[in-house]
């Protein structure tokens, strides 16, 4: 008996504990949060400054989506080759050092844009498709506890944004706030990436090789399987349609505020979503690891569906937006959790950086052109709530096509490999 099979796979936080640190502070101030949860404190400052619409303000995440697409596959092969380490470290500093350049607008759109087109080329490093690879490579037995953990960075971002965001806008403004916030990745991630990830991540490594389930690198499908096979459409129908209601968060604050909400209980109310966050990375992270985690992916999708309707309605009691906010919390908690989970058990470790990253890229242009086009909506009806209600009911049609999964692959006997 091994000393993973005596204390259930714990052993391996041990030795890798380092690993899920480098990688809750990479996805904590990586770019999809750090872009995606402080623009809805920007835009109405930008909005009031420049005289821009709502939508185009928000249009910027749409910039960086597009982007994502082709590029997140292409970092993915990147990732495999040259590790999250090198990776993730450059990405951290070119992304924080983008972000800054939003504080140079000028009033020109052109110029607005082309900030998130940099935004979208230094930052597309700076994400899961990254730091989920040093966690997959390195976990086994506590793979989704472990991706719970490091996930959780991004519901901690989000805390602490809500809450310190618009007192630094009121006390600096808005251009000295965004200098700050694009610090947070070179002063804080990177160093932490540096010390934390290993120079080469193989498969789940010496620091796992005694648990029960182990991988190679070369593990699991070619490319050309997968993506002839009926399990990446699955996922990709299952979670394309949910990240859509991720489209909500940058919305939130006017959605409240439209809603009758009561202006000083927002920032509590949307400061809830991380909270919700994390307790969904990380409760989502252990559960995946004792049963089938299809069925923790249909729950996701209930949650979420629920989250929209309680938005969709055109007034709503603080009990109610607090309430979506913890639904939409822990959806979107659980979800990449699961996203990379569900790669590695159904498809192997062999091509897990481009199939991450393809279904990332994919879940990112879902996840940014949404705010946008829920911002279009208001700006032409002057409410969420039609946009909302259509949303819920959607990601309950499409995102149950999770459960046609059907059981776990055989897991293939174990084989040693080791990681520096």
């Amino acid at each position: 008996m091994t000393s993973n099979d005596v204390d259930g796979g714990f052993a391996e936080f041990r030795t890798g504990w380092k690993v899920v640190m480098a990688a809750f502070a990479g996805l904590m101030f990586g770019a999809p949060t750090l872009a995606s949860y402080s623009i809805g404190l920007l835009a109405p400052e930008l909005v009031k400054e420049f005289g821009w619409s709502f939508s185009f303000v928000l249009s910027g995440l749409m910039v960086v989506v597009v982007a994502f697409l082709p590029l997140a596959p292409l970092v993915g092969v990147a990732v495999d080759r040259y590790g999250p380490r090198r990776i993730g470290s450059i990405a951290l500093v070119t992304f924080g050092l983008s972000y800054m350049g939003l504080a140079l607008s000028t009033g020109s759109q052109l110029q607005y844009w082309l900030t998130w087109v940099l935004i979208a080329l230094s930052g597309v490093g700076a994400t899961a498709v990254t730091f989920t690879r040093a966690i997959a490579g390195t976990f086994a037995a506590r793979r989704g506890l472990a991706l719970g953990i490091a996930l959780s960075g991004t519901g901690f971002c989000v805390i602490f944004l809500k809450l310190t965001g618009q007192p630094l806008i009121d006390a600096f403004g808005w251009r000295t706030t965004v200098v700050m916030f694009g610090a947070l990745p070179i002063l804080i991630a990177m160093p932490l990436v540096l010390l934390g990830t290993p120079r080469t991540i193989v498969g789940a490594s010496s620091l796992t090789r005694n648990a029960g389930e182990r991988h190679q690198s070369d593990e699991g499908l070619r490319l050309g399987q997968i993506l002839r096979g009926r399990t990446f459409w699955i996922l990709v129908l299952a979670f394309v349609p949910v990240a859509f209601g991720g489209a909500a968060f940058p919305n939130l604050e006017n959605i409240f505020r439209h809603a009758k909400v009561p202006h000083e209980l927002i920032p509590v109310i949307t400061a809830l979503i991380g909270a919700s966050m994390i307790i969904g990375r990380i409760f989502g992270g252990y559960i995946i690891d004792q049963i089938w985690a299809p069925l923790v992916a249909f729950v996701v999708v209930v949650l979420s569906m629920i989250g929209c309707l309680l938005l969709s309605l055109p007034v709503m009691q603080p009990w109610q937006a607090a309430t979506a906010a913890i639904l939409l919390g822990l959806s979107a908690g659980v979800e990449i959790d699961l996203l990379a989970f569900l790669v590695v058990r159904y498809l192997g470790l062999r091509n897990y950086g481009v199939i991450y990253g393809l279904l990332f890229g994919l879940f990112m242009i879902v996840a940014g052109g949404g705010p946008t086009l829920m911002g279009y909506a208001y700006d032409q009806t002057g409410s969420y709530s039609t946009i909302l209600w259509w949303t819920g009911w959607g990601i309950l049609l499409l995102g149950s096509s999770v459960l046609l999964l059907g059981r776990y692959p055989e897991q293939r006997p174990p084989s040693p490999v080791a990681a520096k």
